[in-house]
């Protein structure tokens, strides 16, 4: 599969060998990384609360935390 900003493109007629699948997976994973830990805000609690909602997508700019990592 080709990742086009995180959603799956349809397959093309010429499909890829497993390697050059690899590369590809590989090369998505090094421009869209996550934490791997948690990152501490300065206000006790979430910044953020809602019920009874289902987000897919946030977006944050600018946050303020207890020490730059």
């Amino acid at each position: 599969n080709n990742f086009v900003h995180g959603k799956c493109e349809k397959q093309s007629s010429s499909s890829k060998r497993s390697s050059e699948q690899s590369t590809d997976i590989y090369a998505a994973v090094k421009k869209y990384q996550l934490m791997d830990r948690a990152v501490m805000s300065r206000e006790r609690g979430p910044l953020i609360m809602r019920e009874n909602e289902r987000w897919t997508h946030i977006v944050v700019d600018l946050v303020p935390t207890k020490s730059a990592i």
